[in-house]
């Protein structure tokens, strides 16, 4: 209710102003052609200008207005405008060519958190933003130690699929926080793609290949 108030209030002194400004104008022009048909000298334009601001600062507006029930009545019809994606550098050009990601680095694009590889795969088949995490057990060599790998799909660049991964556990403290991005061809499986390391890079990546 405040709020609508609020609104209503600065919807009525907007409209107030815009009629001042207006009849300002108007008035100034008159003064300014009345000025120069009269005497080539028009510094008096100017001061009549002058003191009808010095007038204009001078009203009051009564306020008792917004307590009317004509102004109480009145509905509230603005719009909260939402987030749009920005786009890509150029919109004619094939989906992934132009070298931006589609459908990332926007608010209104949100990743899918997958609770299975079911999930994952199928959103990698269309490369739309997803996460997931997988437990491994006996990564490289490391035996009964419990590992945890995060991927995420950021998207198309370039004509593939970009996955970016890292670790959230490992015995390896070195290789947390570490991340490596992979470009896939999502035409195929994720869990085929995924054991090729060829078109990744990225920190964690030159540490796995050392």
């Amino acid at each position: 209710m405040l709020k609508s108030l609020k609104n209503k209030r600065n919807l009525l002194f907007s409209i107030v102003f815009v009629f001042v400004c207006f009849f300002a104008y108007q008035y100034w022009v008159s003064a300014a052609v009345s000025g120069s048909q009269l005497n080539p000298v028009v510094g008096g334009v100017g001061d009549e200008t002058l003191e009808l601001l010095i007038e204009l600062r001078t009203l009051v507006l009564d306020e008792d207005i917004f307590t009317d029930d004509a102004f109480q009545n009145l509905t509230d019809f603005s719009m909260e405008l939402k987030l749009q994606p920005i786009g890509r550098n150029n919109p004619f050009s094939p989906v992934g060519s132009d070298g931006d990601y589609v459908g990332v680095g926007t608010n209104v694009v949100t990743a899918t958190v997958c609770e299975d590889e079911a999930c994952f795969e199928e959103k990698f088949a269309e490369c739309e933003p997803a996460k997931i995490e997988v437990s491994l057990q006996g990564l490289g060599g490391v035996v009964d130690q419990s590992v945890l790998y995060k991927y995420e799909i950021l998207g198309l660049k370039s004509g593939y699929c970009e996955v970016e991964s890292s670790f959230i556990k490992n015995p390896n403290q070195d290789w947390i926080g570490k991340t490596m991005i992979c470009r896939y061809d999502n035409s195929q499986k994720f869990d085929v793609v995924v054991k090729k390391m060829d078109s990744c890079s990225g920190e964690l990546y030159n540490l796995m290949v050392e």
